[in-house]
């Protein structure tokens, strides 16, 4: 379980100022990253139907897109409105209105809105949220990005430059993520490899059930 704070933009620290007694907390999966898009290990809930689930988790891994693709991770109201004008999203959703949606995005901290009032005109945006950052990521956002341009062998480096460069990732950056994750798989690969009779080192059971 982690706890997060909000994101690295002078908004939301103004935003976090205002609610310092708002704590976040998220349970995370310990499962090898290869596991974590198995629908058939990780599926949507139940409730209230798991059609409806999927839907929301469609719906706010789009907008955490558009956010994590835009600069600052962050977009202004208006702009997010005409974005979802373009998928027929502006005034309802198969969930219910926009409005409505927005609204438990924000209050499941997939999204931050914010209201700025410096400049003399209120200006509405919105930021990404700690669970989005944490469920989604970049590799969430490079998979909707893959799905929607479905480029080729030939353009597919292209594409992944195009998403780096939104993305603002460095190569610095890919190879620690890829480090990470062949660490992390090989730590699940050698647990699967222990037999149940084989005895552990002595001391270390406990180690082991409190990670998990």
């Amino acid at each position: 379980m982690l706890r997060l704070t909000l994101h690295a933009h002078p908004a939301a620290q103004r935003t976090e100022k205002q609610a310092t007694t708002t704590k976040t907390w998220i349970l995370t999966t310990t499962l090898p990253a290869k596991y974590h898009n198995d629908p058939a290990i990780l599926s949507p809930p139940l409730v209230p139907t798991s059609s409806a689930e999927s839907t929301y988790v469609a719906l706010y891994t789009f907008i955490h897109t558009l956010l994590a693709l835009s600069a600052g991770g962050s977009i202004a109201e208006t702009k997010l409105t005409r974005y979802l004008h373009r998928m027929n999203l502006s005034t309802s959703t198969p969930l219910g209105s926009t409005e409505k949606l927005l609204q438990r995005l924000v209050k499941d901290g997939y999204i931050i809105r914010h209201k700025d009032n410096s400049g003399g005109e209120e200006v509405v945006e919105y930021m990404i949220g700690p669970r989005a950052k944490m469920e989604i990521g970049d590799e969430g956002v490079r998979g909707l990005v893959r799905g929607v341009y479905g480029k080729v062998d030939a353009e597919a480096e292209e594409l992944e430059k195009a998403i780096d460069k939104s993305l603002a990732i460095d190569e610095n950056a890919k190879k620690k993520a890829r480090d990470g994750a062949q660490q992390e798989g090989e730590n699940g690969a050698g647990s699967v490899r222990k037999g149940p009779g084989r005895p552990g080192r002595r001391g270390g059971g406990e180690d082991d059930e409190d990670s998990l």
